[in-house]
């Protein structure tokens, strides 16, 4: 048995919020992080039929393809047919989740797929949704201590690219330094270029 948390991570792996559009609302809608979840209902949109269905069906999850909660709610009541969704799902224990834009755009998301469906070749995104910071981490180490430091990086978490982990580059070099008071040199002395 899995709990929401749990099902989250997976959707994250498969359509990572931050390929989200700006203007979207993808994500969590309402419930629990914490419940246990047995049964998740797929549907494309969270309507009161659906929500009926998934409790016949004793889901206790619902993941929709658009957001049932689209633009900030001021009110939740049952005069409209988001509130009535939104406190009967509550009510139920049921956790609405969507996966949106960031499953359009994700790799090997609807976007790709019906592409492929198209046999639609050399594709392109119209627009860049997120864009990925790299860091480039630089160590000026002895010798004799290279493997040790590039092994604590790369088994902590440094180095991972794309789908490979444990990058690196190691180059030799001659460098110089001045250890100023109150340093504690591992080589060199005090006051004495090395």
């Amino acid at each position: 048995m899995a709990d929401v948390n749990q099902i989250i991570s997976l959707m994250a792996k498969l359509a990572p919020g931050k390929y989200s559009c700006d203007w979207d609302n993808c994500g969590i809608q309402t419930g629990d992080f914490n419940q246990e979840v047995k049964r998740v209902l797929i549907t494309l949109d969270i309507l009161p039929a659906v929500l009926d269905e998934a409790l016949k069906k004793g889901c206790e999850m619902i993941i929709s393809h658009h957001p049932l909660i689209f633009n900030g709610l001021k009110s939740i009541h049952n005069q409209t047919q988001t509130g009535k969704v939104v406190m009967k799902a509550i009510k139920n224990n049921i956790v609405l989740y969507s996966a949106h834009t960031n499953l359009d755009i994700a790799p090997g998301g609807l976007n790709d797929y019906l592409a492929g469906l198209l046999e639609i070749e050399d594709i392109e995104p119209l627009q860049v949704s997120e864009k990925e910071s790299y860091y480039k981490l630089v160590v000026f180490i002895p010798v004799e201590s290279a493997e040790a430091v590039k092994e604590a990086i790369l088994d902590n978490g440094g180095g991972y690219k794309g789908k490979y982990s444990h990058t690196s580059f190691s180059t030799g070099g001659e460098g110089t330094f001045k250890p100023l008071e109150g340093s504690n040199p591992y080589s060199g002395k005090t006051g004495e270029i090395s």
